[in-house]
This record gives C-alpha cells, sequence and structure tokens, in this order.
C-alpha cells in the first residue's frame, strides 16, 4: 500500500504519528532519489532540526555508500524490488558517519526505506538470540512435559489393564461356585422348595447379573461381541420379569406388562443385552422409586427390512429432579433414593443401549414419577425362516469334561451322564491329554482356567496331536478376549457357565449333523 492509500486510509494527520511512533527509520524517496519523507527516528539520528524534505538521497549518504547505492542497491531494487539488511553510512548534520542497516523496498515508482542503528541492529540480534534461547528451553521443557504426561498415560493405562485383569480373574472365581450353586438348585428344582427355595434360586441370578454389570463397567466394548439370538422379544422380557417378581413385591409395587403381537414373533437380535437393559430399569424402579405400580410396556414396529423395538418402563415414584438427570447415565451415580445400590444401573443400561446402536430417553412421568424410553432397529428381512435350533442327542457319547472346581465338574458330569453319554471328568490340561491317550473321545469339553495346563494349551495341544473332533470350552467369561482367543487355538464353540444341556445339543447339531 502507498502513503496516498494509507493517506486516504487514515487521513493527512493519522500517518505522520504513526509513523514518528515507528520504532525504526522510515524514509521515501522518488524515482529520482528526492527525499519525499521521513520520520521522527531518521530526522533525530541525522541531527536534522527539519525534515530534508526535497533533498537529495545522495546528500544524505557518504561517498563510499553513494557508490555503493548507484553499483549495487539500485540495480538490485530495479530488478528485484527488495534489498535486504544492507549496512549503509548517512551523514548526520554536523557531518560525522551514522552506520544504518537499512531494507529497500521498490512500489511502484517509490522507494520505500526501513532501517535502524546498528547499535540498535546489534541489540535486537541479541534480543533475538535470547528470545531463541528461551523458546529452545521452552521448548524442551514442554518436550518433557509431554514426555512426563506420556509416561504417566503409560502407567494409567497399565494399570487399568492390570485392575480389568484382576477384575476377570476375581469375576471368573466368583462366577465359577455360583455357575455351581446354579446347577445344584436346577438339580433339586430349589425354586419349587418351600419357603425360600425361590428366594435362594433368585439371589443366585442376582449375583450373576451384577458380575455381568460389573463386567461390562470395567470393558464396555465387550458389549459389542455379544452374540445374536432367535426370539421373541416379548418372550425374553416376559422371563426377565418373572425372576423380578420377587424383588418387585417385596418393594411393595405391582407390576404390568402389556406388547403389542409383533413382538412376539421371533427374530435375531442381540437378546443377552435387552435382557440386562429391562432387567436394570425395573430393579431400579423396584428399589428406588417409592411408588406402588410399574409398567412395561414392549411394540415393534415393522419398516420394511427392520423393525424399530420400542421398550418404555414407567412408575409412579418421586421421579428424578432436574438437577441429577444431567448426570444420570453415570456411574455411581445415585437419583433421589436412599436406598442400597451401586449407582452403575442407569449407567450399563446407557452403554448397552449404545451396543444396540439405540438410545435410552428420560422423562417425567406426566401424573409424576419416571418414564424411560428405550428404541433400537432389528433386521427383519429373514424372520420368517427363523426356527428354534435343532439338538443333537447326547446319547451314547463319549465326553472328556476338563474342569477344575470338582463341584462344577461332579455336577456336569452327572447331568451329561443322565442325557445318556460317558463321561470322564479330569482336573485340568495335563489330565485331559493323560485320559486322551488312553482312549478316543466323541467331544471335548474344557474350561479355560485351570492350574498346570489351560483350557488354550490343551486345545492346541489337542489339533497339534491330530484330535479332529469337537472342541467345546466353557467359561464364566463368553465374550471378549477369553472366547476370541480360545477359538483361535482351535476350538470350535465356547459355552457360558453353567453348561446347558439344551444348548450344548444346539451346538452339537451344527458341529455333528451331516448337512452342516
Amino acid at each position: 500500500m502507498t502513503r496516498a492509500q494509507f493517506t486516504r486510509f487514515l487521513g493527512p494527520t493519522e500517518l505522520p504519528d504513526i509513523l514518528n511512533l515507528y520504532p525504526a527509520g522510515y524514509m521515501l524517496v522518488d524515482n529520482n532519489f528526492k527525499v519525499q519523507d521521513i520520520n521522527a527516528y531518521v530526522q533525530d539520528a541525522l541531527g536534522f532540526k527539519t525534515p530534508p524534505i526535497g533533498k537529495s538521497l545522495s546528500e544524505l549518504l557518504t561517498k563510499a555508500s553513494n557508490i555503493m547505492l548507484d553499483t549495487y542497491l539500485t540495480p538490485i531494487a530495479l530488478s528485484e524490488g527488495l534489498v535486504e539488511q544492507t549496512q549503509i553510512f548517512l551523514k548526520a548534520a554536523d557531518g560525522t558517519s551514522l552506520p544504518m542497516v537499512v531494507n529497500i523496498r521498490r512500489v511502484d515508482a517509490q522507494f520505500y526505506w526501513t532501517m535502524f542503528k546498528c547499535d540498535k541492529r546489534d541489540a535486537l540480534i541479541k534480543e533475538l538470540k535470547q528470545t531463541t534461547t528461551s523458546l529452545g528451553q521452552s521448548n524442551k521443557e514442554l518436550q518433557n512435559t509431554v514426555a512426563k504426561l506420556s509416561e504417566s498415560d503409560k502407567k494409567l493405562r497399565e494399570k487399568s489393564e492390570q485392575q480389568s485383569e484382576i477384575f476377570a480373574m476375581i469375576g471368573h472365581e466368583l462366577r465359577t461356585p455360583l455357575a455351581a450353586l446354579q446347577m445344584m438348585a436346577d438339580d433339586m428344582h430349589l425354586d419349587t422348595l418351600a419357603p425360600h427355595g425361590e428366594d435362594i434360586r433368585a439371589t443366585i441370578d442376582t449375583l450373576l447379573a451384577i458380575l455381568d454389570d460389573l463386567r461390562l463397567v470395567m470393558n464396555p466394548e465387550k458389549a459389542e461381541q455379544v452374540p445374536t439370538v432367535n426370539q421373541s422379544p416379548f418372550k425374553l422380557i416376559d422371563t426377565r420379569l418373572r425372576s423380578l417378581a420377587k424383588l418387585v413385591q417385596a418393594s411393595g409395587l405391582t407390576l404390568h406388562f402389556t406388547a403389542d403381537d409383533k413382538a412376539r414373533e421371533t427374530v435375531e437380535f442381540k437378546g443377552k443385552l435387552l435382557g440386562q437393559i429391562v432387567t436394570n430399569l425395573v430393579k431400579n424402579a423396584a428399589i428406588h422409586s417409592q411408588g406402588s405400580e410399574i409398567w412395561v410396556d414392549l411394540s415393534v414396529i415393522d419398516n420394511e427390512s427392520t423393525a424399530r423395538v420400542k421398550l418404555i418402563v414407567e412408575d409412579n415414584g418421586v421421579g428424578i429432579c432436574t438437577a441429577k438427570q444431567k448426570r444420570l447415565y453415570e456411574a455411581f451415580v445415585r437419583g433421589n433414593s436412599y436406598a442400597e445400590g451401586t449407582g452403575l444401573g442407569l449407567y450399563i443400561v446407557d452403554q448397552l443401549a449404545k451396543q444396540l446402536d439405540g438410545h435410552i430417553d428420560y422423562s417425567d412421568r406426566t401424573c409424576g414419577g419416571s418414564r424411560f424410553c428405550l428404541t433400537f432397529d432389528i433386521e427383519t428381512t429373514h424372520k420368517s425362516s427363523i426356527e428354534e435350533t435343532p439338538e443333537h442327542s447326547l446319547k451314547d457319547l463319549n465326553i472328556l469334561f476338563a474342569e477344575d472346581q470338582l463341584t462344577l465338574q461332579k455336577l456336569t458330569c452327572k447331568q451329561l451322564e443322565l442325557a445318556g453319554s460317558q463321561v470322564e471328568g479330569v482336573y485340568d490340561g495335563a489330565g485331559a491329554l493323560n485320559a486322551y491317550a488312553q482312549r478316543g473321545f466323541d467331544i471335548v469339553i474344557t474350561d479355560i482356567n485351570m492350574p498346570e495346563m489351560n483350557g488354550y494349551v490343551l486345545t492346541q495341544t489337542l489339533r497339534e496331536i491330530g484330535y479332529t473332533g469337537p472342541i467345546i470350552g466353557v467359561t464364566a467369561a463368553t465374550i471378549g478376549d477369553e472366547s476370541r482367543k480360545l477359538l483361535a487355538c482351535g476350538a470350535d464353540a465356547v459355552l457360558p457357565k453353567p453348561l446347558s444341556m439344551k444348548k450344548l445339543k444346539q451346538t452339537l447339531f451344527k458341529l455333528l449333523d451331516p448337512k452342516n
């Protein structure tokens, strides 16, 4: 921008004020090397009482600098339009020489000079070096801070992974005896025995559900690996609600369940996730609502190849205050109730809803109380062909069963024998290999976490020595790394503890039926 443009923009009086405040020399020279303008910095440095406007530039330069101007500076300025960081000598009013460092820029037919004294230049260079050093030091400190943060982050990740591993081990150790208790309860038909049989069975189921919930808190991403089931959403929820009936009744509430006809059809979906969601919502209402009624409504709306599942759980209790609604789905946050609880129920509901690619919404009921609405989509293109998976008979099968929890081993062997199988139970993988060396087996069923030799090594070794029959793993954690690792070692399937004879038969049908 030229001086004339600046003047039009700023006005005739503002520009000189700005130029005089400029912390370096400024001089405007025309094409004939006449001084057109000069700021206070240059005027004061040269000692002129009045600005040397109209003077020839040669009068302000020493002889040597004039030669330099003619032979070097002007040709470069004319050809390239810019000369940078060149030292020249100006003549002061008293005749002394004043060294200056100049930058010359040619714009149209004028030359714009900016300059500062060499001592000022040295000071600026010194300041620049100091600034560079300071920036280097700051950068070094920043790098050290980043390194420390990275190390802290690494340690936190390692600690988190360690805690997850510890919890997985504890969860496994807790779930295994609980699975044994569940099998004993089934074997004794405990839920039919008065006065506490049903309560004992419900307590076992509750403890197993809590372990499932805590596993999802530690590793929410593992919910993605939950397998789908072919089932009626109505039947699944009805079963869950029946198991909660005692809790709801003990809390002094009445439970109502309604569903439309579409919800009663068999479809493929992640039933475990939906079951945990409805369980947590109803338990939450029973324990914390302080109401007298709970309503559960299920509907399915077809939409070409997909269907929208809508689950509503309402109560007529005290509701949730607005302040706490903002943190409703955070872990360990509780609502208005003083009743006992972990504060994990709604957090887990939110996590599971996301794994269903769905959404959970909360709203206050018009007549008082809470209203939770879950919506998610399922595919329905092949629902007409969905049938109950056929079962393979266990009769006359020779089965090798490896399980280090002796009670669970005995109970499972008993169930397999009642189904017509011949079973040999062993304590660990080493015992399984010894048994296999003595005689052949049609099926190998193995726990994963065992002493001496675990299920991974056993499975891999059996495949290496030529065993081609089905290998089925049983574990307290059927989703996540354990199942994937066992399948990678050569197992054909992984089933949950306690081992269900129905699921085992269905799995064997898939593995052994010639059509498959």
